[in-house]
């Protein structure tokens, strides 16, 4: 770094800079680059207990976004005639799951429009395909069990302000 005397360059105080702009922190969870269009958030959450909660968060870049679109409509599947005796066939590989389904529940955000909850319902293989990749990619996110919302609703300011009511 020069004294700023003519023909100096002076670097940036502090990095991460890319050519003198600044590089936003966060990073795409699929391709870890950084992303100044924004990312398509994703929250995500299962129950492998009932009052056990696993959520991870994963954040998509305008590049890998589609494919991670494509994914989840993958996982959602379709199925032909939502009225027949599909009640009990995984959404993706329509195996009959005799009405034991592992849901992952996710609540993607996109950039400028409204939130999208999602409810993959499927049988136990399928739903480990996607759970293993939110679990590579994703940041995990602390548990929210009843226990923890308890203690949370106790120490709420709110009940401070406004005393019982």
């Amino acid at each position: 770094m020069g004294d700023g005397g003519a023909g100096t360059v002076i670097e940036p105080p502090h990095p991460p800079y890319l050519g003198g702009v600044r590089v936003p922190s966060r990073k795409c969870s699929d391709c870890e680059h950084p992303s100044r269009d924004g990312f398509v958030s994703t929250y995500s959450a299962w129950y492998p207990e009932p009052d056990k909660r696993v959520a991870y968060r994963t954040l998509h870049c305008p590049t890998c976004a589609p494919t991670f679109a494509r994914m989840l409509q993958n996982q959602r599947g379709t199925l032909s005639d939502p009225e027949s005796d599909s009640m009990d066939l995984c959404n993706r590989c329509h195996s009959n799951v005799d009405g034991v389904f592992c849901v992952t529940y996710l609540s993607v955000f996109v950039p400028k429009q409204d939130r999208l909850d999602i409810e993959c319902w499927n049988c136990e293989k399928c739903a480990i395909d996607l759970r293993t990749y939110l679990q590579a990619v994703g940041s995990r996110l602390p548990d929210r069990s009843p226990e923890s919302a308890r203690a949370g609703a106790e120490t709420s300011p709110w009940a401070t302000l406004l005393g019982p009511i």
